[in-house]
C-alpha cells in the first residue's frame, strides 16, 4: 500500500506540473484541480489499493504532461524520447492506457504543424474519425442493433416475405442463446 501512496503522490505531482504547463505556473486553476483530484473518492481508494491502477494512472498522467510540453514548446528529440518511455511503460502497466497510442500520433501530426497551416491535422483528424465510425458500424444489421446471437450472417435480410418493406429480421437461435434464453 505505501508503494500505491508514493505513486498516488506522485500522480498529483504530475498533474500539477501539467497544469501549470497548460494554464501557467501560480494559477488558481493548478492548485484547486489538484485539490479536486486529490478528494476525489474513488480515484483515492483506487490509488491506495494495491493493484496496477495507481501505475496505469501515474503512467498516463505522464504521457498527458508530456503531451501538453510537447503541444506548447513543439516536438524535441528529448520530449519523444519521454513519451516513448511512458508508453512502453503505460503498455506493459496495465491495458487501460493503451489510447495513449492512437492520441500519439495526433499528438506529433499536431506538434509537427504547431506552426505552419492548422487545418490539415484537423482536417485528418476529421478523416479519421469519420473512418472509425464507418467501420465500427456493421452494415449487415439493423441501426442499433445489439447483436445477442454469433451467428456469421447479417441480422438484417431482404425477403419478398417482409410484413412491411423489403427487409426482415434473421436472428438463428443457437445451442448456446436457447439455454441463455430459458
Amino acid at each position: 500500500r505505501l508503494v500505491s501512496i508514493v505513486i498516488f503522490l506522485a500522480t498529483l505531482y504530475v498533474v500539477w506540473k501539467a497544469l501549470g504547463e497548460l494554464s501557467g505556473e501560480g494559477h488558481p486553476i493548478q492548485w484547486m484541480t489538484t485539490i479536486f483530484i486529490a478528494l476525489l473518492p474513488g480515484l483515492t481508494d483506487t490509488m491506495t489499493s494495491i493493484s496496477n491502477d495507481a501505475g496505469a494512472v501515474l503512467a498516463f498522467s505522464i504521457f498527458l504532461w508530456i503531451g501538453i510540453s510537447i503541444l506548447n514548446h513543439g516536438l524535441t528529440w528529448k520530449r519523444l524520447l519521454g513519451l516513448s518511455v511512458i508508453l512502453v511503460i503505460g503498455y506493459f502497466t496495465k491495458n487501460t492506457t493503451i489510447p495513449a497510442f492512437p492520441l500519439t500520433f495526433f499528438l506529433i501530426l499536431f506538434a509537427i504543424f504547431k506552426n505552419k497551416s492548422r487545418w490539415l491535422p484537423i482536417a485528418i483528424t476529421g478523416g479519421v474519425i469519420i473512418l472509425a465510425i464507418l467501420f465500427s458500424i456493421r452494415w449487415g444489421d439493423p441501426s442499433f442493433w445489439y447483436r445477442v446471437s454469433n451467428q456469421p450472417q447479417p441480422t438484417r435480410v431482404k425477403t419478398g416475405k417482409a410484413p412491411f418493406g423489403e427487409y426482415v429480421f434473421k436472428i438463428e437461435i443457437t445451442l448456446f442463446l436457447h439455454r441463455h434464453l430459458k
